[in-house]
Order: C-alpha cells, then sequence, then structure tokens
C-alpha cells in the first residue's frame, strides 16, 4: 500500500506544476470541504510517519522541477515514471542540474526516494541526454551514465502514477479538489489515513471523489 500511495503522491507534484488555476475555479468546492476538520484529523503513529515520508518525497521531487524548463518537466516525469515511455519523447538534453547546490537537491531526491543513485563530488552537472541517459559530466572531463530505466529499481509498479500523468491539463479539476482539501500537504495527511477508497471518499468527501474520478487511479492506487 506504501508504493502505490507513494506513486499517487508523487503524480501530485505533476499535477501542481502543469496546471494553473483560476479566479473562478478556486471557489468551486467552496464550502463542501471542512478544512478545520482535515486539520484536526488524527493520525495513528504509523499513519503520521507515512505521511511524513510521502510530504518528504513530495518536496525533493518538487525541488529539482523548479530546476527544469516549464516544457521539459513533463517530459521528465514522463520518462522516470511511465512504463510505456517512448525515449524519441527526449526532443532535446535536459539539464537537471547545472551547480554543486542542484547535484546535491538531485542526491537528496534519489535519496529520499529510496534510489542507489547518487554523484560523487567532482560531478559538475547532470542532464538527460536525448536517447534518455542520465549523463553526469565531472570536473576531469569525464562521463558518469545512468540509464533511465534506474527507476525501476525503486518503485516496482508505476502504473498509478502513469494513469494519473496524461490526463493532467491546466484548469484540471483534480487541482482544484486538492486545493479544496487544503493543498499538497493535507491530501498527503488524508490520503496516509485512508486504507481503503471508502475511507478516501469518507475524509475528502467531494474533493476526494474529484480525485478518485481520475482514469486510473481507483484501479491502480488503491487496488
Amino acid at each position: 500500500m506504501l508504493k502505490k500511495t507513494t506513486l499517487f503522491i508523487t503524480s501530485l507534484v505533476m499535477l501542481l506544476s502543469f496546471t494553473v488555476p483560476t479566479a473562478a475555479s478556486a471557489n468551486e468546492y467552496e464550502g463542501q470541504v471542512d478544512l478545520e476538520a482535515i486539520e484536526n484529523y488524527k493520525l495513528t503513529p504509523e499513519e503520521q510517519k507515512r505521511a511524513d515520508e510521502l510530504w518528504e518525497q513530495y518536496i525533493a521531487i518538487d525541488g529539482i522541477l523548479e530546476n527544469l524548463e516549464e516544457e521539459d518537466k513533463q517530459t521528465f516525469l514522463n520518462g522516470l515514471f511511465d512504463p510505456n515511455f517512448d525515449k524519441e519523447e527526449f526532443k532535446e538534453d535536459i539539464i537537471l542540474a547545472k551547480d554543486k547546490e542542484e547535484i546535491a537537491e538531485l542526491n537528496k531526491m534519489f535519496e529520499v526516494l529510496g534510489s542507489s543513485v547518487q554523484f560523487s563530488s567532482d560531478v559538475e552537472s547532470v542532464k538527460v541526454e536525448k536517447q534518455g541517459e542520465l549523463v553526469a559530466s565531472k570536473s576531469t572531463g569525464t562521463s558518469e551514465v545512468v540509464s533511465l530505466g534506474f527507476w525501476g529499481g525503486v518503485w516496482d509498479a508505476t502504473k498509478c502514477t502513469a494513469s494519473i500523468a496524461v490526463v493532467f491539463v491546466p484548469g484540471a479539476k483534480a487541482y482544484r479538489a486538492i486545493k479544496a482539501l487544503g493543498g499538497v500537504k493535507n491530501t498527503v495527511k488524508l490520503l496516509a489515513g485512508a486504507s481503503n477508497v471508502d475511507d478516501w471518499l469518507t475524509i475528502g468527501g467531494g474533493a476526494a471523489a474529484e480525485i478518485l474520478g481520475i482514469a486510473g487511479v481507483k484501479r491502480y492506487c488503491f487496488g
């Protein structure tokens, strides 16, 4: 359940990175969600630990997205999470990290996600090349190459995120639903406390139902 839940939360990064709310849409769920009740919603110690882990993962991934050009974000995330991703979608190189600080953020993301990928102190920049390989350029003039398929070693299932990634569009209702729940952190908290679909709907009401309505979420995130 934790892996499936992690995949769902990771997909929230895509949602908040590629959608822009409007003034009208921001009020769509107004009055339908009791934010005070959500704030006071109690988790067991185990659920709280899960929520903290998922939030940390979200922050780590979002930190990398902040370094990317807007047009590169979706391609990069699809390349990481979609098991059927076509490498030909990498039309140009994508720069993931161009200095020591950004490389440290990249290492932190991999660590938080449980990956063994770590770049050494002599790495000066990291990019995804057109053929889909992760290439680290070193101060020695040499390069370190990691196949993009490394992500499969982090999670053994990607269908939950893949099912969500393909439906995010500007102004999507799921974006507004997450905003109505109080943002990603509250959504993480509620999801950590939901052991099944019924729990999720009971906790989150109409906004949760909207998120659940995304193609594949019910099947792949709560299956």
